[in-house]
């Protein structure tokens, strides 16, 4: 009979997490996680699997909990302009909060990461959620005389999508929400 697990494995995963959003995957050792977790080799292993399978969990987890929230927003702020404002909002808002690790942790996976399989195709996959989205954020506000309906809708969904990734990527390097802000609110000029 197995014994109970003697912690909690979301908060654990939480710990987790945070440390590989805050330091990457190759500069966590697996030392690392369980001195972070709070637990040992053997019940990390027993529970989230190898060091990239663990990996993989906390990016669900992580997808969950911030772009997913995101995408959340946009949807609720629907029809048009609004969910993208929204988007950009929570990017702002969520990248440069004091508690949590600077930036996306899903951007800095794919600026480390290189190997072909699950983790890869997690990222492609939400990337192509994010780009139907705005996508569809961007026709609605062509629909409502929000954007330029000359503009190729697909065209302005990659640039938003760019424009987030960038945004990432600086909110990690600075952490400054003003400055964040006053970028977010520069590109969507553009539109």
């Amino acid at each position: 009979m197995a014994r109970p697990l003697s912690f909690d494995p979301p908060e654990a995963l939480d710990k987790a997490m945070r440390l590989f959003w805050r330091d990457g995957f190759a500069q966590v050792s697996i030392q690392c996680l369980t001195d972070a977790m709070g637990i040992n080799r053997p019940s990390l292993y027993a529970t989230f699997g190898d060091k990239e399978a663990l990996f993989l969990k906390a990016l669900h987890e992580y997808r969950d909990r911030y772009p997913g929230q995101a995408l959340a927003a946009m949807r609720a702020a629907r029809p048009g302009r609004a969910a993208i404002d929204a988007l950009f909002a929570y990017v702002r808002d969520t990248y440069t909060d004091d508690e949590s690790p600077a930036g996306c942790l899903m951007m800095r996976t794919i600026a480390e990461w290189t190997k072909e399989g699950p983790v890869l195709d997690f990222l492609r996959q939400f990337k192509n959620e994010l780009s139907d989205e705005l996508r569809q954020a961007v026709v609605d506000a062509q629909r409502a005389g929000e954007i330029d309906a000359a503009k190729d809708p697909d065209a302005v969904a990659k640039y938003l999508l760019f424009t987030v990734k960038a945004i990432a990527m600086e909110a990690r390097a600075t952490g400054d929400r003003a400055h964040v802000g006053a970028l977010i609110d520069q590109a969507l000029k553009a539109l």
